[in-house]
């Protein structure tokens, strides 16, 4: 998995650094979502799994950009949402996002 260098956090995250080293470490971190760009022919979504899913994924760790980390589903959702109307903001789309994170 690639990460960006200032990953979004939700609110209730605690720990931050730890649960950051560990999931980089690709150790999964129960209760914890990561939200991610997805590249799939040529197209970049956003998509939200939890850690434990997202690290079992080993075929498709090269195309997942982790953009946001929270603590429990909910919380994902918030936190994709800041995400998108951030992108949205920023880059135009998830994909102007995407684009900007392939130069990088």
């Amino acid at each position: 998995m690639n990460w960006i260098e200032n990953v979004y956090v939700s609110e209730q995250m605690q720990d931050v650094e730890t649960v950051l080293y560990s999931l980089k470490k690709e150790i999964p971190v129960l209760h914890v979502y990561l939200i991610a760009v997805e590249q799939r022919e040529g197209k970049a979504r956003l998509v939200t799994l939890s850690s434990v899913s997202a690290l079992r994924r080993k075929e498709t760790h090269e195309k997942l950009w982790v953009v946001g980390v929270a603590f429990g589903p909910i919380q994902a959702r918030r936190l994709l949402v800041e995400i998108i109307a951030d992108a949205a903001g920023r880059y135009g789309t998830v994909e102007g996002l995407a684009e900007q994170l392939m130069k990088e």
